[in-house]
């Protein structure tokens, strides 16, 4: 089983190295960004969100850890804000290292997520997809997730 231990300092700028890149990407991928401005922008939402890095307030970054091999299989970074006047966790990113992927992961670390929402008095988790991301979206759907918006857009 997983388990969510809170990220160190090493964790985290291991993960900040590549994470803002990441984001920049997968924004390019789905049209809202240009190659020239991604990076710019992704960093810019980063340092909103963690403007006191591992330690910003109503965010919580953690490491999915395997109990059973001890093996560090990944990271979930979710933040606690109100949506529609009502207080809810908000996955901003989970990923399964692409070495541990196949095996489960994500869907142990949602199950563990739920768990440390629901200790923090949470009764709702959101997140946002990149509907490009097809792997992702299942694991969404196939976990109880339910789509709550769905923008469209048609190249000609």
């Amino acid at each position: 089983m997983i388990r969510l231990a809170t990220m160190t300092e090493e964790e985290f700028s291991s993960y900040l190295a590549v994470a803002v890149d990441h984001y920049a990407e997968e924004h390019v991928a789905a049209g809202r960004w240009s190659v020239t401005e991604a990076h710019a922008e992704a960093a810019k939402e980063f340092q909103v969100l963690l403007p006191d890095g591992l330690h910003s307030q109503g965010q919580h970054l953690h490491t999915l850890v395997d109990d059973e091999s001890s093996s560090r299989v990944g990271m979930i970074w979710f933040g606690v804000r109100q949506e529609a006047g009502q207080a809810e966790a908000w996955i901003w990113d989970i990923h399964v290292w692409d070495q541990f992927q196949g095996r489960g992961y994500g869907r142990q670390a949602l199950s563990a997520l739920d768990e440390a929402v629901r200790a923090l008095g949470l009764a709702r988790i959101g997140l946002h997809v990149f509907a490009h991301n097809h792997t992702a979206r299942h694991l969404y759907d196939t976990s109880g997730y339910h789509a709550t918006n769905i923008m469209m857009r048609k190249d000609l």
